[in-house]
């Protein structure tokens, strides 16, 4: 059952434990979850949690191809932030229930989102982000740094940074700091790669391929 009105999803058992070792333990374990086969998620939004759910079952976001309804859930003609959030929502509850794919491919999404300078999201669809991830969370190094970069003075006025953490913006004014000494053309532009995590050169390497092959 999801969010506040306890709304019901089934979903194939063997698919949401196969992504998820947070699923995998609650319903597989010895507890009440794993007897009943049924987790209760009170603070997750239905739409995110049918969004995972879309996902599941077709390793992909939602696009034109689907139902109008499913799109609608996920992006917005009129609202060119709509799918930032929904992605940022959808990062967040990846984390939270430790879903390690959907998590990796929400966050090379909205790297396409903060790397384009003309359409960098509004700092509110931030605030959500910075509130419900750890500080050392690549997404919130990859929106300091991206933010950094390429920004202009009217994405920082008042109304638009009011409701970011103190510490949050603290570390945002030390990024630019750096800026101001080093000056941007001894600052690498934000590489995607920087925020995978990468064990070795090779597995980046293997990755920055990979990536160019697919462009």
């Amino acid at each position: 059952m999801v969010g506040p009105k306890a709304e019901r999803f089934s979903v194939q058992l063997n698919l949401i434990i196969y992504f998820s070792p947070f699923f995998k333990a609650a319903f597989t374990g010895p507890f009440k979850e794993g007897q009943e086969k049924a987790v209760t998620l009170p603070d997750t939004e239905a739409n995110i949690f049918e969004l995972f759910v879309n996902w599941l079952y077709r390793q992909r976001f939602p696009t034109e191809a689907d139902s109008p309804q499913l799109l609608a859930l996920y992006h917005r003609d009129e609202d060119s932030n709509f799918q930032f959030d929904r992605l940022v929502r959808l990062y967040v509850f990846s984390d939270k229930y430790d879903v390690p794919k959907l998590k990796r491919q929400c966050l090379d999404m909205l790297f396409e989102y903060l790397v384009d300078e003309d359409q960098l999201p509004d700092l509110c669809h931030v605030v959500y982000a910075v509130k419900n991830l750890d500080d050392k969370d690549p997404l919130l190094r990859m929106i300091i740094d991206c933010f950094c970069y390429w920004s202009g003075s009217d994405c920082w006025v008042a109304s638009r940074i009011e409701l970011l953490p103190a510490p949050f913006l603290a570390r945002i004014m030390a990024q630019f700091v750096d800026f101001r000494h080093g000056g941007l053309v001894g600052v690498d532009e934000p590489d995607l790669c920087d925020y995978h995590g990468h064990a070795t050169s090779e597995e980046r390497q293997t990755c920055e391929n990979r990536r160019e092959t697919e462009e």
